[in-house]
């Protein structure tokens, strides 16, 4: 037997006998055991992103496996998830579980159960986990198992990159200043036909700001640190070990593709959005997330179109993207927790997890999925970018975009320079994390 098999056999193994101990109740979170569950009350509610129909299938395999609790998964509209959650916390109607992500983990962090290391090593979890999701450790344990991640990587037009006489993609970051004026198509008026890149501009380019979050990654800036007793510290203004500012470098290479007068122009805050550009053929590269790969198939099942990696910066060695994370919260207020846990440590470390992984469209957060054999093209690279994957605490999606469009607004308009805009918007950042 190969050793990959044998590896995977051993963590099975050892995800089985944690959740028999979670399920008879020798692991203590709260709440109560399968044998004091009634038929009333044996339904597990999980709340989550990701829809239904993706997830159907495996839970009903799940289901099929316990039959003393019944999983129920309700799919959450993204634009409202945030709310309906908080509106159950504070009035009730929780679920068991619920997907938490990196953007409400501040919101949420001392409400959902902290899983201990004594029953769940942190060496285990650093070895079963991808780097990014470190995110969910806390002193003392995590606040959810792991589930799945949503890399950021370069999607691109093979037929626009083959016309301007390009093989592959750009590597490097600095490899569009050369591929960007054969790919983008503008007369002499400078109005564009055809767009090299979607850069430039906050409004009109889909994920603008989880590039810009790869970028300062890239760069060693974490933007926000947790320090002692949870104090959030915000790094967006400090210069990184690599050289300078990574904000402001991040800002002057990003607005350079907005700027008429670069040679790399190739993007306008008129330009419809940039998923539609792509969808429509008229753009060579566009940076989104994993799970968008079935909707661009949808969108334009003729799109000739690829997926790579994310380009790096060239002078480092590391490579690094940005993610969306998402775990399995517990609430700990849940009369369920202690069901509701080996529930989680099963969908997130089971037999199952992979076909799960697989329907939602995004990647897994288990190392040993991600080592999966013979994967499509894309799924590969869907999986490698987990591997390399980091994130951020954000404190409020819909905030921190707001402060970023502006930042981005502030500049391409003149008003700040990158070093005021930075240091404003680190600023209006630090309130945010004291609320």
């Amino acid at each position: 037997m190969k050793g990959f098999q044998v590896g995977v056999l051993i963590f099975f193994g050892i995800f089985v006998f944690l959740a028999v101990l979670i399920f008879s109740g020798a692991i203590k979170i709260g709440g109560k055991t399968t044998e004091e569950v009634t038929k009333a009350d044996k339904t597990i509610d999980i709340w989550g992103t990701i829809p239904q129909k993706n997830l159907a299938k495996s839970i009903s395999v799940i289901n099929s496996k316990n039959p003393n609790v019944i999983i129920k998964y309700t799919y959450k509209d993204p634009r409202k998830y945030q709310s309906e959650l908080l509106e159950a916390f504070a009035f009730g109607g929780l679920p068991e579980i619920f997907l938490l992500s990196q953007d409400l983990i501040y919101l949420y962090e001392d409400k959902v159960v902290n899983i201990p290391f004594t029953y769940f090593p942190e060496a285990t979890y650093d070895e079963t986990y991808v780097r990014a999701a470190n995110i969910f450790k806390k002193p003392g344990g995590f606040l959810g198992f792991p589930l799945i991640t949503d890399p950021l990587v370069m999607y691109y037009n093979q037929d626009l990159l083959e016309t301007a006489g390009y093989t592959v993609p750009p590597k490097y970051w600095s490899d569009l200043f050369s591929y960007v004026p054969q790919l983008t198509k503008k007369n002499d008026a400078l109005e564009i036909s055809t767009y090299g890149v979607a850069l430039g501009e906050f409004t009109n380019v889909n994920n603008a700001k989880e590039i810009f979050m790869a970028l300062m990654l890239q760069l060693d800036n974490a933007v926000v640190v947790r320090g002692a007793n949870d104090i959030y510290k915000t790094t967006l203004n400090v210069a990184s070990n690599i050289s300078g500012k990574p904000a402001v470098q991040s800002l002057r290479f990003y607005t350079e593709f907005s700027d008429p007068q670069k040679d790399a122009y190739s993007w306008n805050k008129s330009i419809k959005n940039s998923l539609d550009a792509f969808t429509a053929g008229e753009l060579a590269i566009y940076f989104g997330l994993a799970s968008e790969y079935k909707n661009i198939e949808l969108k334009n099942p003729n799109l000739n179109f690829d997926v790579a990696t994310l380009p790096q910066v060239k002078e480092i060695n590391n490579t690094i993207t940005y993610a969306d994370v998402y775990a399995l919260a517990i609430p700990k207020t849940s009369p369920k927790a202690q069901i509701a846990l080996g529930i989680s440590a099963q969908l997130a470390n089971g037999s199952d997890t992979s076909s799960i992984v697989a329907a939602s469209g995004y990647a897994p957060m288990r190392r040993d999925i991600v080592a999966t054999p013979n994967l499509p093209k894309h799924t590969k690279v869907f999986y490698n970018s987990a591997l390399t994957s980091r994130s951020w605490i954000d404190p409020n999606n819909d905030n921190t975009n707001a402060l970023f469009a502006k930042m981005f607004e502030n500049i391409s308009s003149g008003l700040d320079s990158p070093e005021d805009a930075v240091d404003r918007a680190n600023n209006e950042l630090r309130v945010l994390f004291s609320k």
